[in-house]
């Protein structure tokens, strides 16, 4: 129903002509052929924290990244102008090393790095981007396995940082493998006893708070001998050394209960053994390390817990390493 009033004038929808009493109101209606337009209210800004998977333990609220996002507070959340938070960071674990034909095992990779922070302020009101690593890429016999990718937490201030586990050593490559956190495995017969140097620290017991540098261990050496080594895990367990006949282990994870239960997170990856050895590949470090290979390629890590990949063992053919596990970001706070 069109508007009740019309205007006394020569042009009844144009006012610009000459005026009248009612003129806005006509020309309106008239311009929306009579009908009211109700503009709708905006959306209620939420209260809650968005972002990863959102679950509760007891008090705290945990949010779970297993892929890169962002963690939004709103500004009407909770009470106070700030959320004290603890984090977890693991980065991806390095792929493992690969064996050549009649040639030995290739090392473990490295375990990915962790980073643990607790008492962090973050204003309401903000987004805090989230990466998560991938695992690096499995190594053949002539490529040495990939170093694992970075994660970080990023809150308005603060850029939280750390790199994944190196890769491990494959049997035929006279290169270094990748440094990292954690450093993977040496191969046999690679030309190097080592990785390189590790860029992490020894973590001192489960739940310990981390310095900037993150925690990560040292791949194990190889002396000549024909099995790979295992790669380091982020407590900054070393992983087994070559060349003892059994196969060599990755380094143990480090052990944090940030989820509400206590999980492990940063395994080495295993060392792999030729098809006449005596024993089975290297065991991965707990943490999701991956096992060495025997006569067969090695294990991936454990997605979701930065695991090294395990060494290939070779056998009638040459055997690739087991690819790194991805990272994960975990945030967790007192519940609203």
């Amino acid at each position: 129903m069109g508007f009740p009033y019309r205007r006394i004038g020569s042009s009844p929808t144009n006012a610009g002509v000459d005026g009248g009493a009612f003129n806005k109101f006509d020309n309106y209606f008239a311009e929306q052929s009579g009908m009211m337009v109700v503009v709708p209210p905006p959306p209620p800004e939420p209260s809650s924290a968005t972002g990863g998977t959102i679950t509760t333990s007891g008090s705290q609220t945990i949010h779970t990244f297993t892929a890169s996002g962002s963690l939004v507070f709103p500004s009407i959340f909770a009470a106070g102008p700030t959320v004290t938070c603890k984090f977890l960071v693991v980065a991806g674990g390095g792929g493992g090393g690969g064996a050549k034909q009649s040639d030995g095992g290739g090392g473990g990779g490295g375990g990915g790095g962790v980073l643990y922070y607790t008492g962090i302020t973050i204003a309401k009101n903000s987004t805090c981007p989230v990466t998560v690593g991938e695992g690096g890429a499995a190594g053949t016999y002539t490529v040495n396995g990939a170093q694992g990718g970075t994660s970080s937490f990023t809150t308005p201030t603060t850029a939280y940082p750390i790199a994944g586990g190196g890769g491990g050593g494959s049997t035929h490559n006279s290169d270094q493998a990748p440094a990292g956190t954690s450093t993977g495995g040496a191969g046999s017969d690679s030309g190097h006893d080592t990785a390189q140097t590790r860029g992490g620290v020894d973590a001192p017991g489960a739940d310990a708070v981390s310095p900037s540098a993150g925690f990560g261990g040292e791949g194990g050496d190889n002396t000549g001998g024909s099995n790979g080594a295992g790669g380091g895990g982020a407590s900054g367990d070393q992983g087994g050394n070559s060349p003892p006949t059994n196969g060599r282990p990755g380094g143990n994870g480090y052990t944090n209960t940030i989820s509400g239960s206590p999980s492990v997170y940063g395994g080495g990856g295993g060392g792999g053994v030729f098809t006449g050895s005596s024993s089975t590949g290297g065991s991965g470090g707990p943490g999701g390390g991956g096992d060495g290979g025997k006569a067969a390629v090695g294990e991936n890590g454990t997605n979701y817990t930065g695991g090294g990949g395990g060494g290939g063992g070779y056998g009638p053919s040459h055997r690739d390493g087991g690819a790194g596990g991805p990272g994960v970001v975990i945030i967790s706070y007192p519940t609203p």
